[in-house]
């Protein structure tokens, strides 16, 4: 089933197009539309037709399915299909868009950091209460930004009502590093007022299992 409530075509379309680098008159000459054209498709002022989704997808070297994702099965998921991650790397928040969806029948995610045009995606386990999102670091934009996996405990609230999460890096020596971070179902407008909390030491741990992370929960 495609949730309705939440498809923005000209949002995703924008966002897409950044990804791939590509301006507004590149897209149009596609198309053989005007750059204003396309300006209108991403402020949703025009609803591209069936024929031209199909363009633009070519284009943006995505499928349909990234435009209306299908959301079955999400109901038994604890969180809406769209998170906000921020974390702590060196003095400085990093924050990010996860976009949760299904999949033939298996969770899906993608982060988007708009600022450093970053784009990631991977899959999800949901295994109550830990959410553990694995990412394909290869898959990115922006090399200096190498997330391996973020895990979430659902059942933990800190004092800004967001849930704690663990958000783990592999550096050039194939140590992890783990970074404190938090996720919220809405953005923080003031998130420098989670600085204290989201600035702790770092921990370094060789490349492992996945159970040695857990255990941080434990």
């Amino acid at each position: 089933m495609y949730d309705i409530n939440n498809i923005n075509i000209g949002e995703s379309l924008k966002r897409y197009r950044k990804i791939n680098r590509l301006s507004l008159a590149e897209v149009g000459a596609y198309l053989h539309k005007t750059k204003a054209t396309i300006s209108k498709y991403e402020r949703n002022e025009i609803i591209p037709d069936s024929i031209t989704l199909l363009k633009l997808c070519n284009i943006l070297n995505i499928r349909l399915s990234n435009l209306f994702p299908i959301n079955e099965h999400l109901d038994t998921f604890p969180f809406n299909n769209k998170l906000y991650l921020y974390y702590c790397k060196g003095k400085k928040i990093t924050s990010f868009e996860i976009y949760i969806f299904v999949d033939n029948y298996k969770y899906k995610v993608r982060l988007y950091n708009n600022k450093f045009n970053c784009y990631l995606e991977g899959f999800m386990d949901y295994s109550k209460p830990l959410i553990n999102i694995f990412l394909n670091s290869e898959i990115n934009i922006n090399s200096s930004i190498k997330l391996s996996q973020i895990i979430i405990n659902s059942s933990l609230l800190n004092s800004s009502n967001c849930f704690n999460c663990f958000v783990v890096e592999l550096n050039n020596n194939s140590n992890l590093i783990v970074r404190k971070g938090i996720t919220t179902e809405s953005s923080i407008e003031d998130i420098k007022k989670c600085f204290s909390f989201l600035n702790t030491d770092k921990c370094n741990y060789k490349k492992g299992t996945n159970n040695d992370i857990k255990n941080l929960y434990l």
